[in-house]
């Protein structure tokens, strides 16, 4: 395998890239054919060799030969150790971001933040998985100056293999909660698998990033002094303060000597364009990043102030006749219950609920969706609609909402009845598409 990592790292130095989509593959390409549920790559190595690239990595025979197709054991892990070797031969900062929420609004965030100062290569949108990770390490260059990549998981021991592969020099879990129960069956295994991040940091004398609060990674870390914590108390190397959370959030940050003379002033003050009170700890991590690798204030400000999120995560939209928080990329028990406590001091009366199903939840799916039913039952809402299979089976315990099986039946129901001059709340996983629904809104 050796030989082979060899010949194709050198070729990525000569500018080529990889490429795992035939019908993308072109001149400059190496194709990698990797399987998923409805596909083999290794049906179409050809018609990547046809198209221009320069081999085709395979790991199944197939029926013509070529000398341009070289056969591996196992492409999938063909690719991870090629990256893995390959960002082994780079000795800049690598800034490793994981958690169960809030990965890519703080990725986004710290990119904005440290490309003030740096050239940077960052993972696009959320390609965070076992293929993404190391697909974002190999399109690393001589001329980046650093790399934020993130890192997700939804089963055991992923974020250690990973790691290994990413090999940070600096990482932060973002926070630690009930996503992907189905995978991972409890949250101790949850803890367990984010945390691996934190130990290989540790084994290799990196550096730390953690929200000072969070006694969960207060354990995983416990006795390393690598450690930048931020947050509300004055035990943290930064300290914010909330100044503003009823729309889009407003935060003061001081600092103490770690960081240099960054005092209370003018420029410790940060308007952004996020709501939600969850994202103010994703706020002071870019902060954080950003001070600690020499980022001014006013451009770490700027660069916080000019990010506006999209792809349905934490977006508001006014559309002239309804104020919208659209929260919709992802869901699980923890974001659920952290995007409904922001709503309730967001905008103003009356407010409506649209909620969609939870998914991956496994054996905890009934269990979950009713905790989040006995939260809204507690609270007043002028509308309430659920959306999905689990949302749905409930509808007998709690009457007084109006529930759907699918997204088309509610965006049907509300170009029926109208929704008018009110806050409205869209959150649920994005395989409910509740995005569909805008378009009545």
């Amino acid at each position: 395998m050796n030989k082979n990592l060899d010949l194709i790292i050198n070729l990525i130095k000569k500018g080529y890239k990889i490429c795992t989509d035939s019908r993308k593959a072109t001149k400059g390409n190496i194709f990698i054919a990797l399987k998923g549920d409805l596909f083999n790559g290794n049906n179409f190595a050809l018609n990547a060799i046809e198209s221009g690239c320069e081999y085709a990595i395979i790991d199944e025979d197939i029926k013509d030969k070529h000398p341009k197709i070289i056969k591996v054991d196992n492409c999938l892990l063909f690719l991870q150790e090629l990256a893995k070797k390959y960002r082994n031969q780079f000795e800049i900062p690598v800034l490793a971001i994981t958690g169960s929420n809030g990965k890519t609004t703080t990725k986004e965030l710290i990119t904005k933040v440290l490309s003030k100062k740096f050239n940077v290569l960052s993972t696009k949108g959320n390609l965070n998985n076992h293929i993404g990770a190391p697909l974002t390490i190999l399109e690393l260059k001589n001329s980046h100056e650093i790399a934020i990549i993130e890192i997700g998981a939804n089963q055991p021991g992923e974020i250690a293999m990973l790691s290994e592969i990413v090999n940070p020099t600096h990482g932060i879990i973002t926070n630690i909660g009930k996503a992907h129960l189905e995978g991972f069956k409890n949250i101790e295994t949850i803890i367990e698998t984010k945390g691996a991040l934190y130990r290989h940091l540790i084994k290799n004398s990196g550096v730390i990033f953690q929200r000072g609060e969070n006694e969960i990674l207060k354990n995983i870390s416990l006795a390393y002094n690598r450690i930048i914590k931020y947050g509300e108390g004055s035990n943290n190397e930064l300290q914010g303060t909330l100044i503003n959370s009823k729309e889009f959030l407003k935060v003061e940050y001081f600092t103490n000597s770690i960081f240099g003379a960054c005092k209370r002033n003018v420029d410790s003050i940060v308007e952004s364009h996020l709501t939600g009170i969850y994202n103010f700890e994703n706020i002071l991590s870019a902060i954080s990043v950003g001070l600690y690798f020499g980022v001014s204030e006013k451009d770490i400000n700027k660069a916080i102030e000019e990010y506006t999120p999209d792809n349905s995560r934490s977006q508001i939209i006014n559309n002239g006749n309804n104020l919208i928080f659209m929260d919709a990329y992802n869901a699980n028990p923890t974001s659920m219950l952290a995007s409904l406590e922001s709503f309730l001091t967001f905008g103003a009366d009356p407010k409506v609920l649209i909620l969609g199903d939870m998914l991956e939840m496994g054996d905890y799916a009934e269990q979950e969706h009713e905790n989040i039913l006995r939260w809204i039952d507690k609270h007043k809402f002028q509308q309430v609609l659920l959306i999905g299979k689990v949302f749905h089976s409930l509808q007998n315990k709690y009457q007084t909402y109006h529930y759907f099986e699918e997204v088309n039946a509610a965006n049907k129901w509300i170009a029926q009845n109208e929704i008018n001059k009110s806050t409205v709340l869209i959150k649920g996983s994005r395989g409910i598409k509740l995005e569909v629904l805008l378009t009545s809104l």
